[in-house]
């Protein structure tokens, strides 16, 4: 049971929280004295990444411990206070309204999941997560030590833990060269199949399903190319199988779909945070097409066109 307990905090550990735009929301709490630590983020490890806040767990390890619960705006971190005592620390970026971060009740099943809809296709590119882990960290009268992702244990009178996030999503870069057709093309989307539905966040491994993400793609008529980016969590290289879905609608108003399997697709993986995938060949149909039979389904799909799927929506319901 999650005990919601409050205790008086000393001004100055109040005060040093208003400057630092911290908010605490607290699991459990405890009575006993603690001490004001300043977490300290830096970006070594995923240098573009600039998030608008970070999300600190810390896990009590010691008996009848707890659960604490940080959000601290910015990207440089923040102060916040600790009783005295043992905890395992977990960190990832909370300004990613494509993510849903659950099972904070057990630090083993802390999870990142990206939302979709019931077919298994991402409602929308969820944006790059970042985040880093801490073990033993011990907060006491004499500051705070912890143990970092290189297992080197850091020791700290001032009190200060130094946190290096790094990338945990996958950037996938979907590339479609010598386009025919382009002058009838009004707008495409593609769906990335492949990247796993989520991440859990303490033991930094993929969650199957894997999803559908979406990627809109930019159109360059002179170089006949299609190309677009899309973002998800990384399933292992060994045990990843891709697929590309196309969608596009030419400027007669009719839309098309096209589906790519692995056998379609040359897949280039410059590092587990970088995917390239590329397509070679693709006409664009130039008619509307037959008109598919009526369907009871608002959405009905005819197989014609050159291995292009008409997409009929129906309107009237």
């Amino acid at each position: 049971m999650i005990l919601r307990l409050h205790r008086r905090l000393s001004l100055l550990p109040i005060l040093l929280l208003a400057l630092t735009g911290c908010t605490q929301r607290f699991f459990a709490l405890s009575e006993q004295e603690g001490d004001v630590v300043n977490v300290r983020f830096f970006w070594d490890n995923a240098i573009n990444a600039d998030p608008e806040g970070m999300t600190l767990l810390f896990y009590s390890s010691d008996k009848g411990g707890g659960i604490w619960r940080f959000d601290i705006a910015g990207r440089d971190g923040g102060q916040i206070e600790l009783p005295f005592g043992h905890y395992r620390m977990l960190a990832v970026n909370n300004d990613i309204a494509g993510i849903i971060l659950s099972g904070q009740d057990q630090e083993s099943s802390v999870m990142l999941s990206t939302t979709e809809r019931a077919d298994h296709v991402a409602i929308m590119c969820p944006g790059m997560s970042y985040g880093c882990r801490m073990k033993d960290v011990t907060v006491s009268p004499c500051g705070v030590g912890y143990t970092g992702e290189d297992n080197d244990v850091k020791e700290c009178g001032a009190s200060v833990i130094k946190c290096y996030p790094d990338t945990l999503s996958t950037i996938y870069h979907l590339i479609i060269n010598d386009v025919e057709g382009m002058e009838y093309l009004r707008s495409a989307k593609a769906y990335v199949e492949g990247p796993a539905k989520g991440m859990n966040l303490s033991s930094l491994t993929p969650v199957a399903p894997s999803l559908s993400m979406p990627c809109t793609m930019t159109t360059d008529l002179i170089g006949g190319t299609l190309d677009g980016t899309t973002c998800g969590f990384p399933l292992p290289d060994d045990t990843t199988e891709y697929g590309v879905t196309l969608n596009v609608t030419s400027k007669s108003g009719k839309s098309y779909s096209k589906k790519f399997t692995a056998s379609d697709l040359t897949v280039n993986t410059f590092s587990i945070h970088c995917v390239y995938i590329t397509i070679s060949g693709l006409s664009i149909p130039s008619e509307p097409g037959p008109t598919p039979p009526d369907k009871d389904d608002d959405v009905g799909i005819d197989v014609d066109v050159d291995g292009w799927n008409v997409i009929e929506i129906d309107l009237s319901t």
